[in-house]
């Protein structure tokens, strides 16, 4: 530095340095904190208070190491100056202050759509383009573009989420811009006019030429042309109304770009995947905050840039190891050299002349009040303030009980009813008598039993997971492949004798047949059963599957299948239940026995519990004209079992404390009502039954039992104080 001064100086170019020697640091207040966050929160409090006074000041926090902290210093600063921000949707909502350093440009909604629509030229590009045809595509990519509001903006959000829905029908991992196109068509078509997507069909069409024309390789201002000319072919935040934030960010990006542009004669020609690369870099690098013309906060790591600016200033972390900092020489110079240039950390001196600088600085920075402050402990290490400051009235500030009134107080008067209204919507509406008889699958009586709530969304509210294509058969494809290979089996064998009678070889051709049969007739809606590997593995699978399975079936009273995918109809009061029963068995002595195929591991106790935890084989026995048992056939592979309830048909002992047969009908009839009345009242309480309900439940985006409220988790959580209404369900404390 003193040589560069020097050398200007040799060139006749003034150079202005303040003379820090005569300019006071001024008067200071010191102030103690707890830990950091009680003394973040206590700046917040204290730049409100200010603030509200008088509005037009200008105020700084100063956070030195702001860089690493940056997410936990605007998490607090919106909780002191946004209560609202806690409980209200904060995705359009900018803080009122200004946060330095900002956040890299790449990480901001709009360019990373941007971005990632981007993603999609390299990923579509094919040789075939010449015949209309182009790469196929992640789903994911697709879909993210999908779900964009920046696609196509006219075009209606919900025209475009019916297509994402329909595309992951498809249930495949890629798809091409083609697949894209004419599902876009077959919902046009299909949906009566209801979901146009003429808009998306044309961006298809104009997408596949553009991609034609694409060179091998081209200079990034050419590059330039190209992703815009891709942007505009999908209609990227055209007539868009973009507000100041989304309008900074898109007038950051344009200005990357043509940073990109500019870069012709350092890179040359570039090919396609370089040139994205290189711009999706350069948005990662870029560091961009929006800028609030109003803000009268501003939240630094440095000083320099604004001296002679505020009306205040507050510096946190003024700890002994942080003013001055410790002696941190360069390991890759020798230690002396380093002193005898005074270089930054070299010695304690120099470390010392550093900081009583920057403390001259911070205060002519400031026309008037000028506070510090140091947490006494932070992440399990104990702090002594900075000798460069008087401490000895240093008073401890207390956020949560001095310096917090309008968040506390918010949070507070939720919680007594106050200034914030409590309503109970634990009740939806029930079925009206128009809507009687309502008629449902089977599948309602679990989901009520399972959590009321769950019930609702499913079956009034007609809520569902979006589907997640797997590269290989998820559990319930393979659950299916057993159904229907099974069926095809005792479809042709019929009976336990019959099985007795098959030896060797033609057991092993007639479970081979039943396999085949299967997989060929599933190989339609599973698209992963098309390659020929995947069809020989499932079929080695199956083949082994049944074979260890048909032991179980041996150990049997004697029976006879009468009853394969069976349609059946249960009338509960004003509750018509629609189910498929997997398999029944008549017994020798005309007895009936329920079953339902599982893959996995499964239990009696539900069945015998108060409130009803399994209610479908329940429920199916009531379709059958002399029920005696219902089973679970569990095919676990290692563990292969019958799972029983009921009076004969199988080889067991029947515990002491499992009900008569008639006793426990009566029981399930009771509680299978019950469950179908709370139904059709409107019953639709976040009520689990269990931890294992919401562990494999899709629907926990709507109901959101694993969040706390932001204001419990922010206010009250980070205190110690609030308990939570997930607590012993979602596991989040």
């Amino acid at each position: 530095q003193r040589g560069l001064v020097d050398a200007l100086a040799r060139l006749e170019v003034n150079v202005d340095l303040p003379d820090w020697s005569e300019q006071p640091a001024g008067e200071i207040t010191a102030r103690l904190a707890a830990d950091s966050r009680e003394e973040l929160l206590a700046a917040a409090a204290w730049a409100r208070q200010r603030l509200e006074q008088n509005p037009q000041q200008t105020l700084a926090v100063l956070v030195p190491d702001l860089l690493q902290r940056r997410s936990q210093v605007e998490r607090l600063f919106r909780q002191v100056f946004q209560p609202g921000f806690l409980v209200d949707d904060p995705v359009d909502q900018l803080p009122p202050f200004t946060l330095a350093l900002g956040e890299p440009l790449a990480d901001y909604r709009l360019v990373a759509d941007t971005l990632n629509l981007l993603d999609l030229i390299p990923l579509a590009l094919s040789p075939q383009l010449t015949s209309g045809r182009s790469r196929e595509i992640p789903l994911e990519v697709v879909s993210r573009a999908l779900v964009s509001p920046f696609l196509l903006p006219a075009e209606p959000d919900a025209d475009k989420a019916e297509l994402d829905y329909q595309l992951r029908q498809l249930g495949r991992l890629q798809l091409s811009l083609a697949d894209v196109g004419r599902v876009a068509g077959v919902l046009s078509t299909n949906s009566n006019g209801r979901c146009e997507l003429g808009a998306i069909r044309n961006a298809v069409g104009g997408a596949i030429e553009l991609l034609k024309a694409l060179p091998r390789t081209a200079l990034p201002s050419e590059w330039r042309t190209t992703f815009s000319d891709w942007l505009q072919v999908w209609g990227w935040a055209a007539e868009m109304e973009l507000d100041s934030d989304l309008y900074q960010t898109w007038s950051a990006w344009q200005e990357l770009v043509g940073e990109f542009a500019a870069l012709d004669r350092i890179v040359g020609r570039i090919d396609l995947r370089t040139a994205r690369s290189q711009l999706r870099s350069l948005a990662t690098q870029r560091r961009f905050q929006p800028l609030r013309s109003d803000a009268g906060l501003q939240v630094l790591a440095s000083l320099e840039p604004w001296p002679d600016q505020f009306d205040a200033i507050w510096v946190v972390g003024m700890h002994d190891r942080a003013l001055p900092m410790p002696v941190a020489t360069n390991p890759f110079l020798p230690a002396s050299l380093q002193q005898r240039y005074e270089l930054p950390g070299s010695s304690p001196q120099v470390c010392l002349q550093e900081a009583q600088l920057r403390l001259r600085a911070w205060g002519l920075a400031t026309a008037a009040e000028f506070v510090v402050s140091f947490p006494l402990q932070d992440e399990g290490r104990d702090h002594l303030g900075s000798p460069l400051f008087d401490w000895s009235s240093a008073q401890l500030v207390t956020a949560d009980r001095q310096f917090l009134p309008a968040a506390q107080q918010l949070f507070a008067s939720g919680r007594s009813g106050g200034l914030l209204e409590h309503y109970a919507d634990s009740t939806g509406l029930p079925i009206t008598d128009d809507q009687r008889p309502f008629s449902a699958g089977a599948g309602l009586l679990q989901e009520q039993s399972d959590c009321p709530f769950k019930g609702y969304l499913v079956r009034r509210l007609d809520v569902h997971p979006l589907e997640e294509p797997a590269s290989t058969l998820d559990l319930m494809q393979r659950g299916s492949l057993v159904h229907t290979a099974l069926e095809q089996f005792w479809q042709k064998v019929v009976s336990q004798q019959r099985l007795m009678e098959l030896q060797g070889e033609s057991l092993q051709a007639e479970i081979a047949a039943a396999v085949t049969a299967a997989i060929e007739q599933a190989k339609v809606d599973i698209p992963q059963l098309v390659q020929p590997n995947s069809r020989q593995l499932e079929h080695e699978r199956l083949c082994h599957l049944l074979d260890s399975w048909l032991t179980q079936e041996l150990e049997r009273d004697g029976f006879t299948v009468t009853g394969f995918e069976r349609q059946v109809e249960v009338v509960l009061g004003a509750l018509i239940i629609h189910g498929r029963i997997d398999r029944v068995d008549t017994l020798t002595d005309g007895g009936e026995v329920v079953i339902d195929y599982k893959s996995g591991a499964v239990s009696a106790k539900p069945w015998f519990e108060e409130r009803l935890r399994a209610p479908q084989l329940p429920l199916y026995q009531m379709a059958v004209e002399r029920p005696q048992a219902i089973a679970y056939a569990q095919l676990k592979p290692g563990d292969q079992k019958f799972v029983v309830a009921g009076d004969s048909g199988f080889r067991k002992k029947k515990t002491s404390k499992e009900p008569e047969w008639d006793q426990l009908r009566e029981g399930w009839r009771l509680a299978l009502n019950q469950l179908a009345e709370e139904f059709l009242l409107g019953r639709a309480e976040v009520m689990p039954a269990d931890n294992s309900v919401c562990r494999y439940c899709s629907l926990d985006l709507v109901c959101r039992i694993a969040e706390r409220s932001p204001l419990e988790k922010l206010v009250g959580g980070e205190a110690g104080g609030v308990d939570s209404a997930a607590d012993g369900w979602g596991g989040n404390q």
